[in-house]
């Protein structure tokens, strides 16, 4: 549970650029978003009628990991400064 929690807590280093943070202070948050996903998922699922199992949810985990260590470098709404801005790729 913990595993997929993290997994999917790696949404946030999608949308945060340059996160000076600690180690531990990175884990508790992305450990926090993943347990948000979680049911925030489950509802999603439901109403599109996917079967709420446990794989499906680490598949997205998964996907969430791995698309978050492609665009480490590349967030998507918020940059260094912590203003927002849209979507920067450079």
């Amino acid at each position: 549970m913990a595993a997929l929690a993290l997994g999917l807590g790696f949404f946030v280093d999608l949308l945060i650029k340059g996160w000076n943070a600690s180690f531990f202070e990175k884990l508790l948050v992305r450990l926090g978003a993943g347990i948000l996903l979680i049911p925030v998922l489950g509802v999603l699922f439901n109403h599109l009628r996917i079967p709420i199992y446990w794989p499906i949810f680490l598949v997205v985990a998964i996907i969430v990991f791995v698309a978050a260590f492609y665009f480490r470098k590349k967030a998507i709404f918020l940059g260094a400064s912590g203003k927002r801005s849209f979507v920067s790729f450079s």
